[in-house]
Formats: C-alpha cells, structure tokens, sequence
C-alpha cells in the first residue's frame, strides 16, 4: 500500500512521464516475502536516443530499471531492501535467459550522507551530473542525491521529488515553462499532492515553506482549465453563430459558450478535489458538483473554502440542488 501522499505523487509523477517510453508498472510484487518495487520500468524496442524533455531522467530510463523514490532518505533496512529486490530481478533475468541488460536501481533520495553513501561504497559517477553516485559493479544500483544535483533544466524533473527550497525552485522552473501536456500533467499532480497533504491534516514544516510555490501551481493550474474553456465556448459560440447565420446567435453562442466552458473546466476541478479528499465520487457527489459549478462566479467564490472541510455528506446535503446558498 502507499505509504504517504507523497509515495501517491512519486508514483503518479514518474508513471506518467515515464509510459510513453516504456512499459512501467508500480508496486510490482515479487515472490517470498511480500515486498512491492516501487516503479519498475521496461523501455519499449527501438528507442534508442534518450527522451531530451526529460533530462536526466531519460538518460535514467535508457535500460530496464527501478525507481525506488524516498520522501527521507532510506536507513539500512531500507537499502537493503532496495538491494534485495534489485537482485530478485536480476536472477529472473537469469532464468529466463537473459543477461544483458540487467536492470540497475535507482534510490532516489531528497539527501544522502557520507554514511548512507560509504555503506553502498558508492562514489561520484563520471557519467552523470554531480549528485549521482554509483555503486561497486555488482550491485547495479546509483543514488541521485537530489538536494546536490545542479540547478540546470536536465535535473528538474528529479529535483522535483526533493525537499524544501529545492522542490520549491523546482515548482517555480515549471511555472516558467510553456504550455505543454507534461507541464500540464506536472502541476495537475503537484496540486492533487497538495490537496491530499491538506485534507490529511499531515502539513509539515517543509509543506509550509512551499505553500506559495504550490498555490501558483494551483492557480496556473486552474487557468489552464479556464483558458480551454474559453476556447470551446469560443468555438462553441462561432458554430451556433454560423449554423443560424445571424449575429445575435453568434454573440448567445459565444456567452453561452463561454459560461459552458467555465462549469466544465470547475466540475473537472471539484471532480479532482473530492476524488482526493474521499477516495471515490459518488452518484450523490456528482449531483453536488453540478449544483455547484452552475452558480455565479461570485457565489462560487464564497463557497469554496466550505469545500475544502465540509464531508461528503455535508455537501450532498447542502449542495444538491441548491441555487443561491449563503
């Protein structure tokens, strides 16, 4: 089971950026023992170059690997751990044949003391950005210490999984990008962690620190959603004008169609929330959201911090059906 909120994100993160490239699978089981690999990763055949958006990250993904993601840094029983489940994976490799490429692991880690790294006998690698350390040849494994790796763009999708000020200048340096799915993606998975930090009452000092980076994200994030629906209300509206070929169909069209595109892009917005906060949205919750994304912008507004604490019987009960609440 997930850990932690963050475990959550880890694995929704790198699934996503990951599976266009490959096959990734999360929480793998392996045999004896219950014990799950955090992500494993197979690249699909032919993909020889790797991925140039994803930095270092798709330098990573090149051969068959695990991503083991730590929100502290690992003890001994946790790398050993990491260690054994790395070694189940090579000897399966050996069953059936295979001996080359053997997948290596990754330990992803916000730090790394000398001591965690002098127990692996792991060293700078001479192939990666300062930050990668690399074990003794047997062992297959690397650890990206995350708060050492340099602030360039080929190390922003793993120094997004670190900790205080360098995830929060990460966040920053993808608010800075341009439009793209992957940003797109990014900061809706940056905004369903925090949302879930939030309702679980779990707020660490850290979080605190990112409050501002992660609220940017959730505005940007939002934006997005207003600005696409404003460009199909747009068309919308430019469709209804020229099917009735009159100008008045064509300025209904486009009022229409932008309070159309509105009420979608918040549904998907409160869709999200309570798909976080309760696990599940229901019949009865649908219901809710419809009532509450057809009010005014300015009832909207004054309603919204409500949605953040009430239950979800609360706000079947206040919200289905309503017009104007108070």
């Amino acid at each position: 089971m997930t850990r932690t909120p963050f475990d959550q994100f880890a694995k929704q993160y790198l699934e996503e950026l990951l599976t266009p490239y490959g096959q990734v699978e999360v929480s793998r089981e392996i045999p004896g023992e219950a014990r799950l690999i955090d992500l494993w990763f197979n690249p699909h055949p032919g993909i020889d170059n790797p991925p140039q958006n994803l930095g270092l990250l798709g330098q990573i993904i090149q051969t068959p690997c695990l991503l083991e993601p730590y929100r502290n840094p690992p003890d001994a029983a946790e790398l050993n751990s990491c260690l054994l489940k790395r070694f189940w994976l090579v000897a399966d490799c050996y069953r059936q044949g295979q001996s080359e490429p053997l997948p290596q692991l990754w330990i992803l880690t916000p730090t790394a003391s000398n001591t965690l790294l002098s127990s692996l006998g792991a060293v700078p690698s001479p192939t990666h950005p300062a930050g990668v350390y690399a074990t003794p040849t047997a062992l297959g494994t690397f650890i990206v210490a995350i708060h050492q790796l340099p602030v360039i763009p080929e190390t922003l999708w793993l120094r997004l999984l670190g900790r205080g000020t360098v995830q929060q200048r990460a966040i920053e340096a993808v608010l800075q990008l341009p439009d793209s799915d992957l940003r797109f993606q990014t900061l809706r998975l940056l905004v369903n962690w925090k949302i879930a930090i939030d309702t679980t009452n779990i707020l660490q000092t850290e979080e605190e620190a990112n409050f501002m980076a992660w609220s940017q994200a959730l505005l940007d994030f939002e934006a997005k959603l207003r600005e696409e629906g404003r460009q199909e209300g747009l068309q919308t509206g430019l469709q209804t004008g020229r099917q009735e070929g009159l100008q008045t169909g064509l300025q209904t069209g486009r009022q229409e169609g932008r309070q159309e595109g509105r009420r979608e892009a918040l549904q998907v917005t409160l869709y999200n929330l309570f798909l976080v906060r309760f696990g599940e949205v229901d019949t009865a919750l649908e219901r809710a959201i419809v009532s509450i994304v057809s009010l005014s912008p300015e009832a909207y507004n004054q309603i919204f911090p409500r949605l953040l604490t009430l239950s979800a019987a609360e706000l079947v009960a206040q919200f289905s059906g309503i017009e104007n609440p108070n």
